[in-house]
């Protein structure tokens, strides 16, 4: 299946395409994200063209793709419950903003850090549009990963360690957590 999250029709397609075959969807992981702050090729860019690049795939896309799925998530039914998972970053914490001793704190990722805080927002907003269905939405930081997003940082965990917590807040059942910000090592703050 493709999905662009820049074109709504794909987005639309891939909803249908689920809805046909199966119905339902039990688990929405929203996982897109770019930093171009961190690549040399985007040096051209004015501060407000790295916003509108940046704020299209880590949030408008995913509303997108969130709002396409929402009706799936809501026929679930039995023993389960929808759970989405929203793949944010420790830099879009507005604690870790307040924090001179944060790692990345005098690093200028603006438009990446300010995408990430407003994901954080909209994860709890689907989390209370869920609440009347036991919806279990949680936003999970994966910290340093060995991707292309990174530049395949080698002091980055492998990709199958940094999906361990994605892993474990996907599988939770009914009355499991929900409106929480954790990485593997536990909970962050807000």
């Amino acid at each position: 299946m493709h999905l662009d999250l820049a074109d709504e029709s794909s987005i639309q397609a891939a909803a249908q395409t689920i809805e046909a075959g199966y119905g339902r969807l039990d688990v929405l992981i929203n996982n897109a994200a770019v930093i171009l702050e961190a690549d040399p090729q985007n040096a051209g860019l004015t501060t407000r063209q790295r916003f509108e690049q940046t704020f299209v795939p880590n949030l408008f896309g995913q509303v997108g793709v969130t709002e396409a799925m929402l009706p799936l998530l809501r026929k679930v039914n039995g023993d389960s419950v929808p759970r989405i998972v929203f793949m944010s970053s420790r830099l879009g914490s507005l604690a870790n903003a307040l924090d001179p001793r944060a790692r990345f704190y005098e690093t200028d990722f603006r438009s990446y850090n300010c995408s990430k805080a407003a994901l954080n927002v909209l994860a709890l907003n689907y989390a209370r549009m869920l609440d009347d269905v036991g919806g279990l939405v949680n936003v999970v930081c994966l910290g340093l990963v060995k991707t292309r997003l990174s530049g395949y940082n080698e002091a980055g965990y492998t990709p199958d360690v940094g999906a361990e917590r994605i892993v474990e807040m996907a599988a939770i059942g009914k009355g499991g957590p929900t409106k929480t910000f954790s990485d593997k090592k536990g909970e962050i703050q807000w």
